[in-house]
């Protein structure tokens, strides 16, 4: 059973220690704001992971796109379907 976002047993043991009940449910709210800054900070790198990705294939299809004389949608398509089967196989290797 939870309360306040801590659990019962440690509301017992700050009781029991004299820390109070205002200490424990404090404890408890600092805990929560440490995690949702865990979680923020978490969806900034992989936002950022995402979108160093997506510019890498994009300007790997450009330069693919120039290499061959197509198109850059093309080149594109040409290095995604290239790491598709380098990841596929690479799977199947492990």
């Amino acid at each position: 059973m939870e309360s306040f976002g801590i659990s019962m047993a440690l509301f017992a043991v700050a009781l029991l220690c004299g820390w109070g009940a205002h200490a424990a449910w404090t404890r408890g709210r600092r805990l929560w704001a440490g995690a949702a800054l865990a979680l923020v900070l978490g969806g900034a790198g992989c936002f950022f992971y995402l979108a160093s990705i997506a510019t890498g294939t994009v300007l790997s299809g450009q330069a693919l796109g120039q290499l061959f004389g197509v198109s850059d949608s093309v080149g594109i398509l040409m290095f995604a379907s290239v790491i598709v089967l380098v990841t596929v196989l690479g799977y199947r290797v492990i």
